[in-house]
């Protein structure tokens, strides 16, 4: 028959082999789970890799704007940027053009675009903007005017 002390001795050893054997199972299992998110993720990639048209291609420095106390904000003048992939140069008013807004002339039809980034052309060429596109002959635009995007 076993003393008691040996029934203690044997009961922590038997005490010991399960929570070693527990914190290898832990540490195994959690191995296990991170190998498969890494493998879930790699396929993951692949796939959207190959069924995902390409994202777009930012080109920097992206346009930059000024804050403004009743319009929200400004496009800084004089910058030479891009919205997206498409250049974006301003003049010395900030309007998104090269050119630059001259005095009236007698007889001349002007044209005032207000909006957002649909207006401004966020993303397309300066001829392709909202604002462009009315000039045109073939879009119903009136022949000869002069456009430019204006602020108040």
């Amino acid at each position: 028959m076993l003393s008691e002390t040996e029934r203690l001795s044997q009961g922590r050893e038997i005490v010991m082999r399960f929570h070693s054997s527990r914190k290898n199972g832990v540490f195994k299992i959690s191995a296990l789970l991170f190998v498969e998110f890494v493998l879930l993720f790699v396929i993951g990639e692949a796939i959207a890799w190959l069924l995902l048209p390409p994202g777009f291609r930012v080109i920097h420095p992206q346009m930059l704007v000024e804050s403004n106390a009743r319009r929200i904000y400004d496009h800084i003048p004089n910058q030479h940027a891009f919205t997206i992939d498409q250049p974006f140069v301003t003049n010395s008013m900030g309007f998104r053009d090269h050119r630059e807004v001259p005095l009236n002339k007698a007889g001349e039809f002007r044209l005032l675009s207000l909006g957002d980034s649909m207006a401004v052309g966020l993303g397309v060429s300066v001829g392709d903007t909202y604002a462009n596109q009315d000039r045109r002959p073939d879009a119903g635009g009136v022949s000869g005017a002069r456009l430019f995007q204006c602020r108040d």
